[in-house]
C-alpha cells in the first residue's frame, strides 16, 4: 500500500476529527481510510463513543464526496473502512464492528478489523 496522509495531527480513535491513514491498496484495487487504535479495547468507557464518532465522520468523509473530491484518481475505486488495533476486540466490541460491518454493506463500503 502507499501511504497518503490527508489531516497532520494526532491520530487514533481518541481524536474522532481526524483522518488517520488512507492508502492505496493494489492487489484489492480499493481505497483504505484506517482508523487506528492503539489502547487495549475497553479500556475507557468513552473509547465505543469515540470509535463511534470516528466511525461516523469516516462514513461522512466518503459518502458526502470529500474523500474523491481531495482524491479524484479514485474516483472509481471501492473505498473500505479498516480499523487496525493492537489488542484484539473483545465480544463487546466485535459486537459493534459487526454492526460497522452491516452498515458498511448498506452503503456498498467495505470493512475490516484487524
Amino acid at each position: 500500500m502507499s501511504e497518503e496522509q490527508f489531516q497532520e495531527g494526532n491520530r487514533g480513535v481518541r481524536y474522532p476529527k481526524v483522518i488517520d491513514l488512507i492508502a492505496f491498496d493494489k492487489s484489492s484495487d480499493s481505497i483504505v481510510v484506517t482508523m487506528i487504535e492503539d489502547r487495549p479495547w475497553g479500556e475507557s468507557e468513552e473509547q465505543l463513543d469515540q470509535l463511534q464518532d470516528k466511525f461516523n465522520n469516516y462514513v461522512d468523509y466518503i459518502l458526502d464526496g470529500w474523500l474523491y473530491s481531495q482524491y479524484p484518481q479514485y474516483q472509481s475505486k471501492r473505498c473500505v473502512i479498516r480499523i487496525e488495533g493492537v489488542h484484539p476486540p473483545d465480544e463487546q466490541q466485535g459486537k459493534f464492528f459487526e454492526a460497522m460491518k452491516r452498515f458498511c454493506a448498506e452503503q456498498k463500503l467495505g470493512f475490516e478489523a484487524v
